[in-house]
């Protein structure tokens, strides 16, 4: 049936038509039959296979004869009716998409002659309601109502103009308005027309003349950030970008926060870029009330000679927004060009035939007579003057003897880097981090208050509060105990998102004896704290988390030191201070924490599983199952009954612990853990992946594009890479980047495990071209961002599986049984059934020939492990690559399921493993299957050892792509999407994907 609805869709690029014909089926249900032109981008496979999937027909037009297809008319018709609009309203040629999308949203609401209805009445069989076209018409001037007025008082309106019609935002009544101040298009109801009926002369004059170019500068976080005020969930979203904003969301509008503060100035005309400092808040009164943002000014220190600039709040605050972007920066030395030779008289001239032009990375770049910085860093010197041959020049042969011998050149270079790493300021949120307690004093003199030095006593009293020091008395008076050592300890600070400044008391343990005993503080594996969260899931258990504040001082230390009290001490300066609790920094600490919290466990009857020693077990006599602690240092998470219980005997005597963030599980870990509509448990990681892209930007300078739809690119071979070596500071950006993926893998992210782990081979010596595949993963991240893990505990069903059992007992096996653990807990809960997929790619990396194996396990429907890994042997053909990762996935099995025993789990007698080559799975399974590769005969004999003691069910998958393609091989989208989409991105039951 012809409807005549028409909808318009932006597209960035040609490759997003399949997108958009999804989202057409999304809002419009899918079509009979797609007429085309046959443009390539409309027959591809990627949308071939989405037709095939909803039974779509297709119908193509014939070459140059674009009469036959009916969309091409209908374009030429909107264009002609969006190019009418545009000139009756005058409306700017920018805002044609906008209009286009106005005009269909027009026709699809009033009469058609063509079919003689209305379209969206013929589509849906209902009588679609017109109010929102009658009200206001396209580009119509509008006021809309601020969200949050500034202060001194701003108008109460923002000046827009209509763009469209809000279809999927708000109530009926919403439309798109182009916001005049931003050009942004917002959702807005309360609206009004801008006329010479009740104008708003802030805004606009009566002559029509825009006056909105002051605009507000600081905003709280709920400015635009949604059409009903509440925080965007997009991480996309730019409406907040450029506000100076704390954690919660709320502005730095203290004026008196920003005295102190440093920014980065704009370069000057030499090239120079210097750090402003605020050091006075000037109040003039006298502006006129026009020029309100002006009214406030700061008087600001440029450099180090005394020179000032007086600049406004606006400019001070576009700034600091600016810095934002980059809050934490190192400050060393790097030549980026010299000036040579110069005389005096000259505008550069400053005591030196030769100038340096230095770049920090605060992000400051001065010109500096080199004499000073020969003397200062003379390894810096050399190192650029050797780079950029230099050394027989005039003015640079002094470093000759220092760049000639290599050995210690480098040594020196070393040095000289670690120590400028040391001693050079840091800056983080527009506040300098001071280095030590002096220095936080000179910080306080400077910005006028006593903030550092509030953080300071913060901690300190924690710190007595706790007993943690025994005061001897005077070091002049009163001497140490025999047999103790003399420590130090030093004042770390830190400034929070939120703006809070931070200090913490840290031990110098490294200027201790390594102690007799173990130090060794274990945590729970992620796989252990899958498992506590899967069995809280299936035993229908409450899943708390919660953490223990200042865990390490609720236990004694057993080493034998002592400090002499600093000047942050106040009145116990210079007096002898045993050290008697764990603090911070000292070797043992971790592991007296780590016995404290062992005995007060076992006193309130729980005790640590056998196979994972952080995970405490007690058993529920009510509803017969086993509950459970995980514990990471400090973090715990709690599956019980009534965990509010243990919460009361962990904060009462005679344990009294610190606890916060205490309640159902939402933070853990770098997780986030919600429940669907459904009441299903699910586990995310965007918190974390937005603290990645935060990182990326900090390197890259901006966000990552959104057009990666696989980690890399199908059949990609990064070994073969050929272009240039990253220099040393690329290196550890690379390095910092893949130490972020290995984490987020962790914590759920699998898909991208395979493409990390080949990345991961070149740490130490990567490329050019590595860094961007490293650039690439980050891209699918971005895109990907809103992957998780749901909690599904429902058994699968493997009835229908072919079942072959074989009597094993006249092979060289006789007769065999699962060995079973006998000091296991009783099993006690609701059953368990383990699936397992396996496969190996042949020859992964082409030039050492090694191959990659992926194993993926689930609990019942939950995925609770993944692997991917190198194999250690170079096999020579797909048989021999795939019976080595079926052993090391037999060796996984056996350890699952022991640890699920241990943990008082009742588990199927059989484990199910899937596997994609048929020829691994027969001879591992046949009776009397032959092998022919004797090099594998110990996994060969390993494998069918474990099937024969009867807990294995081996099947064949047949079809190039399974489960664990994800974790072997680098895939494309088209391939894994719908098994991708089951294991991360499927909301409700899987079964229903169809």
């Amino acid at each position: 049936m012809n409807t005549d609805v028409t909808d318009i869709y932006p597209l960035q690029t040609s490759k997003q038509f399949v997108n958009s014909l999804e989202d057409n089926v999304r809002f419009r249900g899918a079509p009979t039959k797609l007429v085309s032109d046959r443009a390539p981008v409309e027959i591809s496979g990627r949308a071939l296979e989405f037709l095939r999937v909803y039974g779509i027909s297709t119908w193509h037009s014939e070459p140059h004869q674009q009469h036959q297809n009916y969309a091409d008319r209908k374009i030429q018709h909107l264009k002609q009716m969006a190019n009418t609009i545009m000139d009756r309203t005058g409306a700017p040629a920018s805002t044609w998409l906008l209009c286009l999308m106005y005009v269909a949203f027009l026709l699809n609401h009033t009469w058609s002659d063509n079919i003689k209805a209305v379209p969206l009445t013929a589509l849906l069989g209902v009588t679609v309601d017109t109010s929102v076209l009658l009200r206001y018409h396209f580009w119509q001037p509008v006021y809309f109502k601020a969200v949050k007025p500034g202060f001194p008082p701003d108008t109460k309106e923002h000046l827009g103009h209509v763009v469209g019609i809000s279809e999927h935002v708000g109530h009926a009544l919403t439309w798109k308005v182009l916001d005049s101040t931003n050009n942004k298009v917002l959702h807005r109801s309360l609206l009004r027309p801008a006329n010479e009926t009740a104008p708003n002369l802030r805004l606009t004059t009566l002559g029509g003349k825009d006056t909105s170019h002051v605009r507000p500068t600081i905003f709280s976080k709920s400015f635009d950030t949604s059409d009903d005020g509440t925080k965007r969930d997009d991480p996309m979203d730019e409406g907040t970008k450029g506000n100076v904003l704390n954690e919660k969301g709320d502005a730095l509008v203290q004026l008196s926060d920003l005295v102190g503060m440093t920014f980065l100035m704009d370069p000057q005309p030499d090239g120079q870029i210097f750090r402003a400092r605020v050091v006075e808040m000037i109040d003039n009164h006298d502006d006129e009330v026009e020029s309100h943002p002006d009214r406030i000014k700061f008087l600001c220190k440029m450099d180090k000679n005394g020179r000032e600039d007086l600049l406004t709040y606006n400019q001070v605050l576009d700034y600091l927004n600016r810095d934002m972007e980059n809050p934490v920066l190192w400050k060393y030395k790097k030549i980026v060009s010299h000036q040579d030779p110069l005389k005096q008289g000259d505008k550069d001239y400053k005591g030196s035939a030769w100038n340096v032009l230095l770049e920090w990375e605060t992000g400051e770049v001065t010109a500096e007579p080199l004499n000073i910085i020969a003397k200062d860093d003379p390894i810096t010197c050399a190192i650029y003057a050797k780079e950029n041959g230099l050394l027989n020049t005039e003015g640079w042969k002094r470093f000759k003897s220092c760049a000639g011998r290599e050995k210690k050149f480098t040594q020196m270079v070393k040095q000289a880097f670690l120590r400028s790493f040391r001693t050079s300021p840091k800056y983080k949120y527009g506040h300098e981090i001071p280095q030590s307690y002096e220095d936080a004093l000179r910080l306080d003199r400077i910005a006028g208050n006593t903030k550092w030095q509030d953080a300071v006593g913060l901690e300190l009293g924690q710190i007595h509060e706790y007993k943690s020091f025994k005061d001897l008395g005077h070091k002049n008076k009163d001497s140490a105990p025999k047999g103790y050592k003399k420590i130090r300890v030093h004042l770390v600070f830190d400034v929070k998102h939120d703006g809070r400044f931070k200090a913490r008391l840290v031990a110098d343990g490294h200027l201790t004896d390594a102690p007799l005993e173990s130090v060794y503080s274990g945590v729970v594996s992620m796989r252990g704290f899958r498992m506590v969260m899967f069995l809280a899931e299936l035993n229908d258990l409450a899943l708390w988390s919660t953490d223990v504040g200042n865990a390490y001082l609720e236990s004694y230390t057993s080493e034998k030191v002592y400090i002499i009290a600093g000047p942050e001490f106040k009145e116990m300066e210079d007096h002898i201070l045993v050290i008697s609790k764990a603090l911070y920094g000292l070797k043992s600490s971790g592991q007296r924490w780590h016995d404290k919290l062992h005995d007060c466990l076992v006193e309130l009857g729980w005790f640590p599983c056998k196979a994972e020693p952080d995970i405490w077990m007690k058993k529920n006599g009510e509803l017969q199952v086993w509950e459970y602690i995980a514990v990471y240092v400090d973090d715990l998470a709690i599956a019980m009954q009534h965990p509010q219980e243990l919460i009361m005997q962990l904060t009462s005597k005679p344990y009294g612990f610190k606890l916060k963030g205490t309640g159902e599980i939402s933070h853990h870990l770098g997780m986030q853990f919600s429940r669907d509509d459904d009441g299903t448990l699910c586990m995310k990681q965007r918190k974390y992946l937005e603290k990645m892209i935060d990182g990326y930007v900090r390197f890259f300078g901006s966000k990552p594009r959104t057009n990666a739809c696989a980690p890399l690119e199908r059949g990609d071979h990064p070994e073969m890479d050929t272009s240039p070596f990253l220099d040393e500071e690329k290196t550890r950006i690379y390095q910092s980047l893949i130490g972020a993926l290995q984490w987020i893998i962790s914590i759920g992210r699998f898909d991208v495990f395979s493409a990390v782990t080949t990345m991961s081979s070149f740490r130490a010596a990567p490329r050019k071209g590595h860094l961007e595949r490293i650039k690439r993963i980050y891209l699918y991240l971005h895109k990907m961002s809103d992957g998780k893990i749901w909690v599904r505990v429902e058994e699968p069903d493997y009835s229908g599986l072919p079942n072959f059992e074989f009597d094993w007992s006249r092979t060289v096996y006789g007769f065999m049984s699962e060995l079973l653990p006998n000091d296991a807990p009783e099993p006690l809960g609701k059953w368990v059934t383990l699936t397992h997929f396996v496969d190996a790619n042949l020859m992964h990396n082409l030039v050492t020939g090694r191959s990659l194996t992926g194993i993926l396990h689930l609990l019942n429907k939950t995925p609770i492990d993944w692997y991917s890994k190198k194999q250690a042997t170079v096999e020579t053909a797909t048989y021999g690559s795939e019976m080595v990762a079926m052993r090391t996935c037999v060796e996984q099995v056996v350890d699952l399921r022991n640890t699920l025993r241990y943990l008082g789990v009742p588990i199927r007698d059989k484990s199910y493993i899937f596997g994609d080559n048929e020829s691994v799975i027969n001879s591992s399974a046949q009776l009397h299957a032959k092998l022919h590769k004797r090099h594998n005969m110990l996994s060969f004999h390993y494998v069918r050892e474990a099937v024969a003691t009867g807990f294995l069910h081996l099947t064949h998958i047949p079809g190039k792509i399974y489960p664990a393609d994800m974790l072997s091989k680098h895939w494309g989208y088209s391939d894994i999407k719908d098994i991708l989409k089951a294991l991360l991105f499927h909301r409700g039951d899987t079964a229903e994907m169809g």
